[in-house]
């Protein structure tokens, strides 16, 4: 009851209204998105519901385990609610399983200012950058990168509408837009150096691609436990990946 009524103050004291970025990170870090058809599912859902709140999203990325939105609201619980309510009952039924996959309360930061608000969707869309799964940011397909200048082919842009009209303002050119970009992220070996549980791009993909192998179309969620951990070890000796990394994405706590 009292978590209960800390999540109901929380809410109420959060700002409904303005450029805020949003984060939702799923339950113990885990992996959520593991299909292409899930990923397109939520943005189906963020393009809708923001349209029917009259909203604007500005710059989104779906990681592997979490989301970060740049989004203009009236309404900002209204969105959330709306959007994960429906997305989680989906997610639950397709892959045949129950309960929560977000944390909560989800996270809110509102941007006050157009150099803030500028750095928030910098900080969005060099998120796989930092998190170590690609070298630049228009190497990394779920993010609204490539809804900048129309430069890019993006299929995207079919599912989801991404105002970007703040950014290509400041920046005049792709060029410039670029620039900005690496600049934001240069000294990404920083993060190397400090030795945080990273991903490295090499690692990254063949993980995904040798999970991929031996699920063969199973979802990981109709894998018994023993299964999991002996997939578990073979894809830690075969890639190099570090413990956490590997059971993120199987499913396993310990």
């Amino acid at each position: 009851m009292e978590k209960l009524i800390k999540r109901a103050q929380v809410s109420q004291r959060r700002i409904q209204s303005g450029n805020i970025h949003l984060y939702f990170r799923s339950i113990s870090r885990q992996a959520i998105f593991y299909r292409d058809v899930e990923k397109l599912e939520f943005l189906k859902r963020c393009n809708s519901i923001a349209k029917k709140l009259n909203c604007k999203i500005l710059a989104f990325v779906l990681m592997d385990n979490h989301v970060h939105l740049q989004l203009q609201t009236d309404n900002l619980n209204g969105f959330v609610l709306s959007l994960l309510r429906g997305y989680v009952k989906w997610y639950n039924r397709l892959n045949g399983i129950s309960g929560k996959l977000f944390t909560t309360p989800f996270g809110s930061s509102v941007k006050y200012s157009k150099e803030s608000l500028v750095e928030s969707v910098l900080y969005i869309l060099c998120n796989p950058v930092k998190a170590g799964m690609v070298l630049t940011p228009k190497d990394y397909k779920w993010s609204s990168f490539k809804f900048h200048y129309q430069n890019y082919r993006n299929p995207l842009k079919k599912i989801i509408e991404v105002d970007t009209t703040l950014l290509n303002s400041i920046y005049k050119s792709k060029c410039e837009f670029d620039k900005a970009v690496e600049y934001y992220y240069h000294d990404i070996n920083k993060i190397y150096d400090r030795k945080i549980d990273v991903w490295r791009p090499e690692i990254y993909t063949k993980l995904w691609e040798n999970l991929n192998a031996k699920l063969n179309g199973r979802s990981i969620y109709s894998i018994e436990i023993e299964e999991k951990i002996k997939i578990a070890r073979q894809l830690q000796a075969e890639t190099g990946a570090t413990f956490n990394q590997v059971t993120s994405l199987t499913q396993l706590n310990f």
